[in-house]
């Protein structure tokens, strides 16, 4: 008897939350595998793939939307551009079968963030810190290697610096110390692996010539080397164990008259009645598992529960909306909030179901309707015709969708959005055709204004000395010193003279939304009061100007309405003259006196020049 092994087909393992000794992260499964587990299933089993595709369609619907979007449009636009549909598709994607699920979070050079998919399979929880939290996780190509893919730490969203890619962890675990949270579905997990082997199994049977089994009698006798007869049982295994081989093998070494190797299939006659009562088994746990109200709502037909008419289907859709749709949708909401409400998005969202298109059609028409052609900063009504006549060519479009766009134009236009964003939100929230859209805002709206300035712009030379930097505000900003300007250089500003030279240049917020005012500030380069002059005759930003005009007084109202920045006045010394130190000339513009007024003459500025707009009435809008 010690001479017949019987080789037995795969087992059922249920994998572990693993910690390694040593090391910062904890794994799902060892090596991370058992997302590949619960994946294998998830396209393996064919009642489970059918389960889990229909959760995923009803998670997404029709997409992340807003209640409020018609309201706050300018809002709606940047969250399309900060967590893109197709990233949230893919979450939602992992989230449906993992029930866990990630965004990274990436700093942009403008300041703002944006939430990209991360697979969830190369991500590993970061041990707990003494206050039992989580702060962040780490990263790894390939966990079962991680000398040749060393493991990158990446801070949970909140808890970097604001400068580094951060991650959003989505999962049901309401407490940090059990890390992973495991599938809903996870007692139905071992008769998705039933059902797969199962149907290898059907098939192989068949080209396997029905057999259960194999007996495998060796009868040119027993090996005397132990390690002939496991290399020999091992060669044999590798050929004929598993579902792909249906059946167990049977080797036995015996000292048989023939010299021959004897196969003895198994015969089971009744096999195909075991398929069917396995089958319907696993198909009813893993229906039970999911919390399957109807199973016609997934195409899996089925004798018992809801019929099929469309009253009974509508309750069944509903229940499994409120009883497993809408509380994930919640989780995935509560997760992404935070991040959104950083980045200046409080909207009212939802995930808009299959069901249900043309009723929130209606209620954002209704809403849109509200807003007609209104600057958002100002709420005032803004002359958008060359707009309008172009979507008025467009019969297809409603009336709420061209207001809609038009404010969105005009956002735009005044920097409050960028093109790129704007074209995103006509396209994806107003359905407007790709190429009127582009028409609308990629198009060129200004003939590069922010280079023609650049170019008068200059750096100062070792020749000049700053003197003086300062930003007034409610006194004179403009001043002249000491006698009358020598014309023949060709730099030469009204406000200086042989001995001074006074520029201006672009300060305020260091992380600007407009690209005119990124532009200027990155350029680093003084001006005198005549470039500025010179560039407001320009068509800077099409447009910003009074009643929507292409020009504006840029020495005055800088990047247009609401800009948060100003003209900071900077005073130069030629080094090595003979009439006035710096340390003279210093005191003279700080303690200007009367006696020294024939030199120092103060020509007034408006106020407005050391004023960002932002700061104005009404934002700077002139009326």
């Amino acid at each position: 008897m010690n001479d017949i092994k019987v080789i037995k087909l795969n087992n059922y393992v249920k994998p572990i939350i693993e910690e390694i000794r040593g090391k910062d992260w904890i794994l799902n499964g060892h090596n991370n595998s058992y997302f590949d587990y619960v994946y294998d299933r998830s396209i393996g089993s064919p009642t489970n793939a059918t389960i889990l595709n229909g959760y995923r369609n009803l998670y997404y619907g029709r997409g992340l939307k807003a209640r409020d979007a018609a309201r706050k449009p300018l809002q709606f636009a940047k969250l399309l551009t900060a967590m893109p549909n197709k990233e949230m598709r893919k979450v939602i994607s992992d989230y449906a079968v993992q029930f866990n699920a990630a965004f990274q979070v990436i700093p942009n050079k403008n300041g703002t963030k944006t939430a990209r998919y991360i697979d969830i399979k190369k991500l590993a929880f970061d041990k707990v810190d003494e206050e039992g939290e989580v702060n962040g996780f780490w990263y790894s190509l390939d966990w079962s290697d991680t000398r040749k893919y060393e493991p990158i730490y990446f801070p949970k969203y909140g808890k970097g610096n604001g400068k580094e890619i951060e991650i959003i962890y989505i999962n049901k675990s309401q407490d940090d110390s059990k890390y992973y949270s495991l599938p809903e579905y996870q007692s139905g997990l071992q008769y998705a692996e039933m059902e797969e082997e199962i149907s290898n199994y059907y098939i192989n049977h068949i080209k396997n010539g029905f057999s259960y089994g194999y007996i495998v009698n060796m009868n040119n006798g027993v090996p005397a080397d132990e390690e002939q007869r496991e290399e020999i049982e091992r060669r044999i295994k590798a050929k004929m164990t598993g579902s792909s081989n249906a059946g167990n093998i049977i080797i036995s070494f015996n000292e048989g008259k023939e010299a021959s190797v004897e196969i003895v299939p198994l015969e089971v006659s009744d096999s195909h009645k075991q398929w069917e009562s396995i089958n319907k088994q696993s198909e009813e746990k893993l229906m039970r598992s999911h919390g399957v109200v109807s199973p016609v709502l997934f195409g899996i037909k089925d004798n018992s529960g809801l019929g099929n008419n469309a009253q009974e289907l509508q309750t069944a859709l509903s229940l499994t909306m409120d009883m497993r749709i809408n509380p994930e949708q919640d989780v995935l909401i509560d997760a992404i909030t935070p991040f959104l409400m950083d980045q200046g998005i409080t909207l009212d969202l939802y995930f808009e179901a299959l069901n249900k298109q043309e009723e929130a059609e209606e209620q954002g028409a209704e809403k849109a309707q509200e807003i007609t052609n209104i600057d958002p900063s100002t709420n005032e009504v803004v002359d958008v015709k060359e707009e309008a006549d172009l979507l008025a060519k467009e019969t297809s479009y409603n009336g709420a969708q061209i207001s809609s766009a038009l404010q969105i134009v005009e956002s735009v236009k005044s920097g409050i959005l960028t093109k790129e964003q704007g074209f995103v939100f006509l396209v994806n929230m107003l359905r407007l055709e790709e190429s009127v859209a582009r028409a609308l805002t990629l198009k060129d709206q200004a003939i590069d204004g922010s280079k023609f300035l650049i170019d008068l712009g200059e750096e100062m030379s070792e020749e000049w000395e700053l003197i003086s930097e300062e930003r007034i505000n409610g006194v004179p900003v403009e001043i002249n010193l000491a006698s009358p300007i020598d014309n023949s250089p060709n730099n030469a500003s009204k406000q200086d003279n042989g001995l001074f030279k006074v520029r201006y240049v672009y300060k305020g917020a260091s992380s600007p939304q407009r690209q005119f005012c990124k532009d200027v500030l990155n350029a680093k380069l003084v001006y005198r009061k005549e470039d500025i002059d010179k560039a407001s005759g320009q068509v800077v930003q099409a447009g910003m100007g009074p009643n929507g005009t292409n020009t504006y007084n840029i020495f005055l109202y800088k990047g247009g309405v609401n800009c948060q920045h100003f003209w900071q006045r900077q005073i130069y010394l030629k080094r090595n003259n003979k009439k006035i130190s710096v340390n003279e000339a210093r005191r003279r513009i700080l303690e200007i006196d009367p006696s020294d007024r024939a030199d120092f003459r103060l020509p007034v500025n408006p106020t407005k020049v050391a004023q960002p707009p932002n700061n104005m009435k009404n934002g700077g809008r002139l009326y």
